[in-house]
């Protein structure tokens, strides 16, 4: 470590005395996490039968030796869960979710006491749409000063499994092209009042306006004059909220599924270490386990750092930065970013020198190469999972998760074994334990994977859309009411 100090020759003996005492205390504590984390590891590992521990030591040191960072990545990507898409059922898919949504609300206001109603009911003459007609839907404003679908005319915007095929999507660049619409949708950091105006003198009452806010903890006080009627946004309870950051889908069973027996060669494993390693997994489950599966989650255990990874940009919100700073004394994290800085170290220009662009190569690659990721997110808000959750477990990692409760978290279908919520544990010590027993013991990281035979994961943009704008084609045909929001901002900012 190296520590460059600008002083005066001229400073006191008690002066350089308080100096060299602050740098000895640095370097004591910074030995002695390191120390206590070490100790932890071994401790998890030593807990493991005697067999175990010379198999998994063996195979990692000869792992080291022959496979190198490169090559790692390359059998990790080579097993990847693999799914495609066109052989997916995607009309049960999207029945499946709208009627999973529907559960979870109506679970929700059975169980959760709301103190206060966010939404009024209007009791007018309001006409349902004839979903035998046409739908209009206008992109009335931009989205981050950016056209949304009004770009491509080619571009795919309504599922093509979607059950309803008759909304069309119109744009409005000049007021003089503004007409009536059965929807209109405003970006929410896009609204500019005067133009807004040219609407409202247009609008009837049958006209639906809708609010798109994906972002947390916004004031949008300002935008209760419009009298919004629905929201398309993370919340569950908004109108439109299916796939807002991503989604998980149950897959069909595989007829053609093949299982592990006494005589299945294990990839990249001797055939000693092969029956070895099948005589301990048989003993360790009981049903018939699934060959592909078992093999992706070995590869992952053997090829990945026994490490939290961590790219954050935000550097706002300090609960999950202070968070941070305890549990990595006890857990090794690869943390990234503009954020990552810490007095009297080099960890801030390490961080630079690491850093990735979102959605570069070099970013995906370091989320294949490590075992967690810290899924902190920047606000507590009600339902606020945003990609970077779906984007871990897409790319094999177990996420280790900050922000809303954990019920809403399984709210959103995912099993409770595909992730880890801080809240389960006192500290972050304690959270660093049961990091250091899955990653020391194989059969304890199996269990965060054994979801994968039922499940997939998407989150990439290209395949949420069409989903979003199919389920408010759905809603559009299937609405009978007329409401529009109260208190946007308090409905908006629950649990901030």
């Amino acid at each position: 470590m190296i520590i460059n100090i600008s002083i005066s020759t001229k400073l006191a003996l008690s002066d350089w005395i308080i100096i060299l005492l602050t740098i000895q205390l640095f370097t004591f504590y910074q030995y002695k996490y390191k120390n206590e984390a070490y100790r932890i590891k071994k401790k998890h590992f030593k807990q493991l039968p005697r067999a175990e521990q010379i198999f998994w030591t063996t195979l990692t040191k000869n792992d080291y030796k022959e496979f190198d960072k490169n090559e790692r990545l390359k059998l990790i990507l080579k097993h990847k869960q693999n799914i495609k898409n066109h052989l997916l059922n995607w009309s049960k898919i999207l029945y499946d979710s709208f009627r999973h949504k529907l559960v979870t609300l109506k679970e929700r206001d059975r169980t959760i006491n709301i103190p206060k109603q966010y939404k009024y009911e209007e009791k007018k003459n309001y006409k349902p749409i004839n979903n035998k007609r046409q739908i209009t839907i206008l992109e009335a404003t931009t989205v981050f000063d950016q056209p949304k679908f009004c770009i491509n005319e080619e571009q795919v915007i309504f599922h093509p499994a979607c059950p309803f095929n008759n909304c069309i999507w119109k744009c409005s660049r000049e007021s003089t092209t503004i007409t009536q619409s059965d929807a209109s949708i405003f970006h929410y950091s896009d609204i500019n009042p005067e133009r807004i105006q040219t609407f409202l003198e247009k609008r009837s009452i049958n006209e639906i306006y809708i609010l798109w806010i994906d972002e947390a903890h916004k004031d949008v006080h300002h935008l209760d004059e419009y009298k919004f009627n629905w929201t398309l946004s993370f919340r569950q309870d908004s109108e439109v909220s299916i796939a807002t950051y991503g989604l998980i889908i149950k897959l069909e069973k595989n007829k053609n599924r093949q299982y592990l027996n006494d005589k299945t060669m294990i990839p990249y494993l001797s055939d000693k270490q092969s029956k070895f390693f099948l005589n301990r997994l048989h003993n360790y489950s009981s049903i018939p386990i699934d060959k592909e599966l078992e093999f992706r989650i070995l590869i992952n255990y053997r090829f990945r750092e026994k490490q939290a990874l961590w790219f954050v940009s935000n550097c706002d919100p300090k609960k999950r930065l202070e968070y941070y700073d305890h549990l990595k004394k006890y857990f090794t994290i690869d943390a990234r970013g503009l954020c990552i800085a810490e007095s009297g170290t080099n960890e801030k220009e390490d961080s630079l020198t690491k850093q990735c662009g979102k959605s570069e190569q070099c970013e995906k690659d370091q989320m294949h190469l490590s075992m967690f990721y810290l899924a902190f997110e920047s606000q507590s808000c009600t339902d606020y999972i945003t990609e970077k959750f779906w984007r871990a477990l897409h790319h094999g990692m177990i996420p280790i998760v900050m922000g809303p409760t954990k019920q809403q978290y399984l709210d959103l279908n995912i099993p409770s074994t595909a992730f880890i919520h801080v809240d389960d544990y006192s500290s972050p010590e304690q959270l660093a334990n049961r990091l250091h027993a899955i990653s020391q013991n194989y059969f304890e990281y199996r269990k965060y994977f054994l979801w994968q035979v039922q499940y997939a994961i998407f989150y990439e943009t290209e395949d949420l859309e069409p989903l979003r704008m199919c389920e408010l084609c759905i809603k559009l045909n299937l609405n009978t009411k007329h409401r529009y929001y109260e208190n946007l901002n308090d409905w908006h900012n629950q649990e901030c």
